[in-house]
């Protein structure tokens, strides 16, 4: 009888833990890696500005900005495309870096829009902190069942269709 409500309890305890694993620790894991790979993303500078600023003032930003910016910066600037595409106006992008990149985009964009067509991901950044802590939360009991599994029955039952 005993010997059978322990095997029972070993059984719930073991498939807790695996839950506690899948959804818990596997996740925070992830989360955890993304958000510091996002960390390590180089967000470029956005100027919002009209075609007309572009012309005239971008040239001071140019040398506020620094000489590491490449000769051809406002070469690349197309005022036809600007007044066109652009209605009037252009996002300027400039990445910072050795040398710096830099480039126009001739749309009305959010700034996250515009991020994200420059390549930068910030998904895990956005996650709500409760996402962050709803996972910790499901992987918190994963650790102290493995090792009540190991002190009663001798082994971590980290499969629980397995005996230990």
């Amino acid at each position: 009888m005993v010997s059978v409500m322990k095997d029972r309890i070993g059984s719930v305890l073991a498939w807790t833990g695996f839950f506690s694993l899948v959804f818990g620790v596997t996740p925070s894991i992830v989360l955890v890696a993304g958000y510091l790979l996002e960390e390590r993303q180089v967000k470029p500078d956005l100027l919002q500005l009209s075609c007309h600023a572009i012309e005239t003032e971008l040239q001071q930003y140019q040398k506020d900005y620094g000489a590491a910016l490449s000769p051809d910066f406002l070469e690349t600037y197309d005022p036809e495309k600007c007044r066109i595409a652009g209605s009037g106006g252009a996002t300027v992008w400039i990445r910072p870096g050795e040398p710096p990149t830099h480039g126009f985009i001739y749309a009305r964009l959010s700034e996250e829009q515009t991020l994200k067509r420059l390549g930068y991901r910030s998904f895990f950044h956005q996650l709500s902190s409760d996402r962050y802590k709803l996972t910790l939360l499901a992987g918190a009991p994963w650790l102290p069942i493995v090792f009540l599994s190991y002190f009663f029955w001798g082994g971590a039952r980290i499969l629980p269709w397995r005996k230990a």
